[in-house]
C-alpha cells in the first residue's frame, strides 16, 4: 500500500463513552497523517453522544438510532468510510489505546502480496507485556475460533510477521478492494463470529490477512459487554452454529447441530443436578433455540 494512503477509523461506542474518549486520544498521537477518525454511536442509552461531540466537535459522529450490534454498528461507520473514498478503514474496539506508530506499521503490513487484512500485536491492557492476541486457530468444521499464546508474556519471540487464519475484530484494517469485493460484516451475527466470518470471506476470495508484530495496541478485554455475561454464551452458541451452517455442507451441519444438542442437554442435566451456572445454560439453549427457528440479529 502507499504509506499516504487515506484511512478512516470506525470506533464504534455503546454506552462507554470513558474508554472511547481515552481511545481516539491515543489515537491522536498517531504518526500517520492521512486518517480521519469516525465514531459511531451505536444507540447508547446514556449521555455517550452528547459528552462525545462535546469532547471532539471536529470528529464526525454517525448515531445508529438503536443498538446494531458489533456487526451493524461498524457496518455504518465503513459504508461512511467507502462512500467518502478511503483506501483504508480501520475497525478498531474503543476499549483500546494504541501505540503512535500503529497505524503507520499496520500501513505497512498491507504492503505483502495479496493481503487484504492487517493486524496488530494485541496486549491486554492491566498487564501491558501480556499478549492477547497473535495468532489464531480455526476449525472450520466445527467452528472452534481460537487465539493462540494468549496470557503470555511478550519476550521477543513473537516479533515474526506471517499470515492468519482469522483475526478478531478489535482491531482490524482492511483494504476497501476487500469490502467491495465481499461485502461487510454479515450483521445477523450482531456480536461474535462476525469477525471470524469477514477473515474466512476474505480468505476465500484470494486476500491474506497479515500479522503486523511492530505494530501494537493494548485491549481492555470484556469492558463493553463483560467476559462473564450470559449473552455472551447465548450469541457464542447460536453464532457458533451458524458459522457452521454456512460454511459446511448441509448434512455436516445437521450432525453437528444434532451432536451439540446432545450435549447441551448433558450441561443441562449437570447444572440441575449441581446447581451451578444456570444462567450460562439457559442462554445457550436459548442460543441453540433460536439458531434453530431463525431467528438472527439482537436476542429477543
Amino acid at each position: 500500500m502507499n504509506k499516504n494512503s487515506s484511512v478512516y477509523i470506525v470506533v464504534l461506542n455503546w454506552n462507554n463513552y470513558k474508554d472511547t474518549i481515552e481511545c481516539i486520544r491515543s489515537l491522536q498521537k498517531t504518526t500517520y497523517h492521512n486518517y480521519e477518525i469516525i465514531i459511531v454511536d451505536n444507540g447508547s442509552t446514556n449521555d455517550s453522544q452528547k459528552i462525545l461531540e462535546e469532547e471532539f466537535p471536529e470528529i464526525k459522529l454517525i448515531q445508529t438510532g438503536k443498538n446494531l450490534g458489533y456487526s451493524g454498528g461498524n457496518n455504518r461507520g465503513i459504508k461512511y468510510a467507502l462512500e467518502h473514498g478511503a483506501d483504508l478503514i480501520w475497525v478498531l474496539n474503543p476499549d483500546t489505546l494504541v501505540d503512535p506508530q500503529v497505524l503507520t506499521e499496520l500501513v505497512r503490513g498491507m504492503s505483502g502480496s495479496g493481503v487484504g487484512i492487517a493486524v496488530p500485536k494485541i496486549y491486554y491492557r492491566g498487564s501491558p507485556q501480556t499478549v492477547w492476541f497473535v495468532d489464531s486457530r480455526l476449525n472450520m468444521r466445527t467452528g472452534q475460533a481460537d487465539h493462540l499464546f494468549f496470557g503470555q508474556a511478550d519476550e521477543g519471540q513473537f516479533d515474526e510477521a506471517h499470515y492468519l487464519e482469522w483475526a478478531p475484530g478489535t482491531s482490524l484494517l482492511i483494504k476497501r478492494q476487500v469490502l467491495e469485493k465481499i461485502g461487510l460484516f454479515d450483521e445477523r451475527y450482531f456480536l461474535f463470529y462476525e469477525d471470524v466470518d469477514l477473515c474466512v470471506r476474505a480468505r476465500r476470495a484470494g486476500f491474506k490477512i497479515a500479522f503486523a508484530p511492530k505494530a501494537k495496541i493494548w485491549h481492555k478485554v470484556g469492558s463493553t459487554v463483560g467476559e462473564k455475561n450470559p449473552a455472551n454464551e447465548y450469541y457464542k452458541t447460536r453464532n457458533r452454529l451458524y458459522f457452521v451452517k454456512k460454511f459446511n455442507p448441509p448434512v455436516w451441519s445437521a450432525g453437528f447441530t444434532a451432536l451439540y444438542g446432545l450435549r447441551l442437554v448433558a450441561r443441562v442435566a449437570k447444572s440441575k443436578i449441581t446447581g451451578k451456572d444456570k444462567e450460562f445454560v439457559q442462554a445457550a439453549g436459548d442460543g441453540f433455540f433460536d439458531f434453530l427457528t431463525n431467528n438472527y440479529g439482537i436476542r429477543r
